[in-house]
């Protein structure tokens, strides 16, 4: 149990220097800009540690498929190359979603369900990292880059990947107020993948929370107002251009040349020959041929850095994650309506986003599916009850 304690203390502390380098609360430079190398290497050690200790913990399929996929990472860093100069850095950033999913599992022992209080305020803290950087990147112009060009703000992401965990707070004003921050957040970004995320979410969350049809009805009806009443306040009070005019832009930008670029890589893996398309060109190769930007989709990222081979076990990854939030809402769980704000985030930031290559904040999403897949086969009655 003490060893448990501290290592939940030097993971919650990993991802705290994450957030706080990535979210652009530490400066990137002298010794704070390899904060993010040691936060993950905390992580991969955890991680090691545990696999060395030989853990008596119960493994499930999505614990082996994230074992895989692991495996299969490595094996590809290690015959392909990587946008990354160095090969251990290569390996680090494309594994640590995984040593984060895996560290998180293992750490939590054979009785997860005795730590959640403690994680979800850890990660409670976390969220407000989010939360500060959303707002001083919006509000500060001088450290956004691009407002005229109707550019968003993806330090956003820090607080929504965090929201499932907050969805386990006890108080339902939390968990409302969690929603509301969600909304407020997403329009002040300007990102429009975080407000369908938002609007999805709050939808799911209020809908799912009644049981009775004309009570979900009326919700939906709340959300609506809420979100008008926060994008005109939002509007008013910010002298930035609003989320609604990225979204007419789109007939003129297509997302930012997004369709462009989701054919530029298409074609460069149809182009490839076939050990490359079974392998993959490796990690993160995809800002190397199209010289700067990411695909902006994890399928074709996934395709093209890690071939056909790889993105089965994406898209396996993702039947996994709908599975479980399909067994959650059939028993009825507590856990269903956090666990399926997981899945809108993952799938609509895997089509329109990314998450893969970045894998600073995709670590506190993994770390939640880490503990469902803990309770699942440690404490199913307190899971499905």
């Amino acid at each position: 149990m003490q060893k448990n304690n501290r290592q939940i203390g030097i993971f919650f502390i990993s991802i705290l220097l994450l957030y706080l380098s990535g979210g652009a609360l530490l400066p990137d430079m002298g010794i704070l800009k390899f904060t993010p190398t040691i936060a993950g290497l905390m992580i991969a050690a955890l991680f090691a540690i545990n696999i060395l200790d030989g853990p008596s913990v119960i493994k499930s399929r999505f614990v082996s498929i994230v074992q895989g996929f692991l495996i299969y990472i490595l094996f590809t860093n290690v015959i392909l190359s990587s946008s990354e100069p160095k090969i251990w850095l290569s390996i680090l950033k494309s594994c640590l979603w995984c040593c984060s999913f895996m560290a998180a599992y293992y750490m939590l022992g054979c009785n997860p369900l005795c730590y959640e209080k403690k994680l979800v305020k850890l990660f409670g803290i976390v969220s407000i990292i989010g939360i500060i950087g959303t707002i001083n990147m919006r509000l500060n112009p001088v450290m956004e880059i691009g407002v005229d060009e109707l550019v968003g703000n993806n330090t956003v992401f820090y607080y929504v990947l965090v929201v499932p965990w907050l969805l386990l707070f006890k108080n339902k004003l939390l968990r409302r107020l969690s929603i509301a921050v969600l909304l407020i957040l997403a329009v002040l970004s300007l990102k429009r993948s975080a407000v369908i995320i938002a609007l999805s979410c709050s939808f799911a969350f209020f809908v799912f929370n009644q049981k009775k049809s004309n009570y979900r009805l009326l919700w939906i009806a709340v959300v609506i107002v809420l979100f008008c009443g926060i994008y005109k306040i939002v509007g008013n009070m910010a002298e930035v251009v609003n989320v609604t005019n990225r979204f007419e832009a789109m007939n003129e930008d297509e997302g930012n040349g997004r369709l462009d670029i989701y054919s530029d890589v298409f074609v460069q893996y149809l182009d490839s020959d076939l050990f490359s398309q079974l392998f993959g060109h490796g990690y993160n190769m995809v800002s190397v041929v199209l010289k700067g930007p990411s695909a902006h989709n994890d399928f074709l990222e996934v395709l093209y850095d890690y071939g056909i081979i790889g993105f089965i076990m994406f898209i396996y990854l993702h039947v996994r994650v709908a599975k479980t939030t399909y067994k959650l809402h059939k028993h009825r769980s507590s856990y269903f309506i956090p666990y399926m704000v997981s899945f809108i985030i993952f799938v609509v930031m895997s089509i329109v986003s990314h998450l893969i290559i970045y894998p600073t904040y995709f670590c506190c999403l993994v770390a939640f599916w880490a503990y469902i897949e803990s309770m699942k086969m440690h404490n199913p009655s307190e899971l499905y009850g």
